[in-house]
Parts: C-alpha cells; sequence; structure tokens
C-alpha cells in the first residue's frame, strides 16, 4: 500500500509517496542525507521493531531492524554530517535512542 503526504521544508511542498511505508498499525518518519538518499524509519506496533530502510531514488535498501521491544510509537529521525541514522521514539511514558555507526546499530541514551 503506498501512502502519500505533504512534505515541506524550506520554500518547498510537494507530495512524497513512500512505497512500503506507512501500512496499518505502524508509524514513521523520513529524512534526506547529504547524498540525496531518504531515510525513512517505522515503528511497527505490532510486533515491537524499530525498521530503518534507505531510498536511492529508484528503490528501497533491505530494511535493518534498530531495535526491538515494547511497543514503539512516534519516532523521529536524523542524519549527521558522518551520514549516521539517529532514531528517536516513545515507548510507554519513557523514550528509546539508537544510532548507526560502522553499519551497526548501536544504544543511545534510554529514558
Amino acid at each position: 500500500m503506498n501512502r502519500c503526504l505533504p512534505l515541506v521544508a524550506v520554500a518547498l511542498s510537494c507530495t512524497l509517496c513512500l512505497p512500503g511505508l506507512a501500512q496499518v498499525n505502524r508509524r514513521w518518519s523520513a529524512v534526506c542525507d547529504s547524498k540525496g538518499r531518504l531515510h525513512a524509519v517505522e515503528c511497527r506496533q505490532a510486533d515491537g521493531t524499530v525498521v530503518h530502510r534507505i531510498w536511492d531514488g529508484k528503490q528501497w535498501a533491505a530494511p535493518t531492524v534498530a531495535w526491538t521491544g515494547f511497543i514503539p510509537f512516534s519516532p523521529t529521525l536524523a542524519v549527521d554530517a558522518q551520514g549516521n541514522a539517529h532514531i528517536v521514539w516513545g515507548i510507554h511514558n519513557s523514550f528509546g535512542h539508537v544510532y548507526s555507526k560502522d553499519g551497526q546499530w548501536v544504544v543511545g541514551a534510554q529514558g
């Protein structure tokens, strides 16, 4: 199922379609890196996973599970100057944080 949503950035407004994302019972966030690749993160509430994917303009890279645990929600995604993804999400009355480093997911601050 494809979902389209308005994407607003500085002086930019368009419709962004993310094939394969935003299905029922999932929450997601997306951001572009300095190479123009789209990073997307999904919180899959059904199985308690946080999944990261990259769109290169033609296809999605294989998804990676960044975290598994208690029902994640409301993800926020950022990519730093080195191209590492940082994901923060809510967990009940707390939060989780992971970041990518050398192709691996590292657990960051937890609250």
